[in-house]
């Protein structure tokens, strides 16, 4: 998915994951345990807290992109 970012004027290309953590947030606030329930079962990682850790990962690229803010 490419983002543009009126803001900054900078255009970014994202994952499908990053996409999709990007969408929800489209719908609504949301913490990382919300986003964690949300797509933990889609990461390929073998336990819950290694997938908690690449969402959180994804988010502050997201932070650093300044297409969200972190609360």
């Amino acid at each position: 998915m490419v983002i543009y970012n009126n803001t900054s004027g900078d255009t970014h290309l994202l994952g499908v994951d990053a996409a999709q953590i990007l969408l929800l947030f489209e719908q609504a606030p949301a913490d990382l345990g919300i986003v964690s329930e949300q797509f933990a079962t889609g990461f390929p990682a073998e336990t819950h807290e290694e997938s908690t850790l690449q969402i959180e990962q994804i988010l502050l690229q997201l932070h650093e992109l300044a297409l969200i803010e972190i609360c």
